[in-house]
């Protein structure tokens, strides 16, 4: 698929991130009954855009190619082929200083709260890493940033002398979460942020991004493999199975009337009775 560098970053200007037919392919470990050498096509000719302001949820069972997808968008996963466009940029193009500065707009949140999380770092500096890397402030600009951040999430500045371990799941992704918003950027990528919570819990951090992307305008690529999470968060949902998109609709189109006969089998596995989730656990910071 040849498309110009002009008709991907195109004329809208509400477009964040803008995706064309992205490719990773794999060799495969074993040869074909024929000798030759099979290929693993993880994520095979996937596109679609972002628009600021909007999350894009992205559903599909797990090994489908979600979260090979999302890291080829930050180039930890160098694509086989295709284009990716952010801001007008060409990431796949970027090197250096200019791929710095991309994915300092572009941060991830990490699927295991306790993982992602350096046990050995105090939260201080865990949340100030980001801006550390990326060169931004001076050492009490850093400090008055995580603390802000570490407010904003639900936590307090006292916690930055803190080690995680001393936290809760719930609290261990909102730390995640104020480390991928210290370097102020316009699109988070959310790697299945809540499957590692308890369920009461995930209302709590569904709603913290929700909030979070009304208050800062941000832009969410929000990945789950369960709809009935990705419903309350996102705009638009893009259903993905075996490396392809199969559908993309609005949320009501989707639920309402899904085409995809997959996309009809995700909902069939969707429980009947779906509540909207209590905002008011969203400022208990006790058990989250």
């Amino acid at each position: 698929m040849n498309t110009t560098e002009k008709e991907i970053a195109g004329d809208d200007a509400r477009v964040l991130l803008r995706v064309r037919d992205l490719h990773k392919h794999y060799p495969a470990r074993g040869l074909s009954l024929r000798g030759s050498r099979e290929t693993v096509r993880a994520v095979d000719g996937v596109t679609f855009d972002i628009a600021q302001g909007e999350t894009l949820g992205l559903v599909g069972e797990s090994g489908c190619g979600k979260t090979t997808l999302s890291r080829m968008l930050l180039r930890l996963i160098e694509p086989t082929d295709g284009q990716v466009y952010f801001e007008g940029h060409d990431v796949l193009a970027a090197s250096g200083e200019q791929l710095r500065a991309l994915r300092q707009r572009m941060q991830l949140v990490f699927q295991d709260p306790t993982g992602s999380l350096n046990p050995r770092m105090r939260v201080g500096a865990i949340v100030a890493e980001p801006l550390v890397v990326h060169g931004l402030g001076d050492r009490p600009q850093r400090q008055r940033r995580v603390e802000e951040v570490l407010e904003r999430v639900g936590l307090s500045g006292s916690d930055c002398d803190r080690y995680p371990h001393e936290f809760s799941g719930g609290q261990r992704q909102r730390i995640g979460i104020a480390r991928a918003l210290a370097p102020k950027p316009a699109l988070l990528i959310c790697d299945e942020p809540v499957s590692a919570l308890d369920v009461s819990i995930q209302s709590q951090i569904l709603n913290l991004l929700s909030d979070l992307k009304t208050a800062l305008g941000l832009s969410m690529l929000f990945i789950a493999h369960d709809l009935a999470v990705v419903r309350h968060v996102s705009d638009r949902v893009a259903v993905m199975h075996a490396g392809r998109l199969v559908e993309v609709a609005s949320v009501a189109a989707l639920f309402a009337s899904p085409s995809h006969p997959y996309t009809k089998t995700l909902l069939a596995a969707v429980p009947n009775l779906i509540s909207e989730p209590d905002r008011s656990l969203v400022g208990d910071r006790a058990n989250a």
